[in-house]
């Protein structure tokens, strides 16, 4: 097994986080995912927080419960903007790819484009 984790230096309190942080240019937020399609036994998907001194969980997407498609897993992901992220999927031997989009609109972070 493994595990994530961010901690804030000045308490010692921490959150548990899918994968590595990628933050957004200017800092505001970050994003991580995690692929485990084989074994199941990570999650599948994205989570984005706003970041503050206790980072707050915003979103959390799994593409395996999705109606996406549950033979692809992220591998990539990338902030197009402050507000947009650009998430790259493969398949399990790494033959397909797709490519989704999630977005902050009305405060709300949504799938924006579908494979």
């Amino acid at each position: 097994g493994g595990g994530n984790e961010i901690y804030n230096l000045k308490n010692g309190k921490f959150i548990q986080i899918w994968g590595h942080p990628i933050f957004s240019k200017n800092k505001k937020y970050f994003a991580c995912f995690s692929a485990d399609i084989e074994v199941e036994f990570y999650p599948n998907g994205i989570q984005i927080y706003q970041l503050n001194l206790t980072p707050i969980k915003e979103f959390e997407y799994e593409f395996e419960s999705s109606d996406m498609n549950k033979n692809f897993q992220p591998t990539d992901l990338e902030w197009t903007s402050e507000d947009s992220i650009k998430v790259i999927l493969k398949n399990i031997d790494l033959t397909k790819t797709k490519i989704v989009n999630f977005k902050k609109t009305d405060k709300k972070w949504t799938l924006i484009t579908k494979p």
